[in-house]
């Protein structure tokens, strides 16, 4: 990482269960696992108050607990 992914992983580390980061250079994703929906909702104040970039956004996600199907078309 960086020095200012650092900044961020270390003000959400508390209400974090894990991070993943994905992307290249400043321009990627960091994927953020919260330990509650309560710490999920810190999180986001967190970095609301202090965004890391003018250019940072919140993008909300799901999993998919099916996964991947395939369907015969023919």
């Amino acid at each position: 990482t960086n020095e200012k992914v650092d900044d961020i992983i270390d003000a959400i580390r508390p209400h974090a269960s894990a991070v993943s980061l994905a992307g290249a250079g400043g321009g990627g994703f960091m994927y953020i696992l919260a330990k509650s929906s309560a710490d999920a909702k810190r999180i986001r104040q967190i970095l609301e108050k202090a965004p890391p970039s003018p250019h940072s956004r919140f993008y909300g996600f799901d999993l998919d607990a099916v996964g991947m199907t395939v369907e015969n078309l023919v």
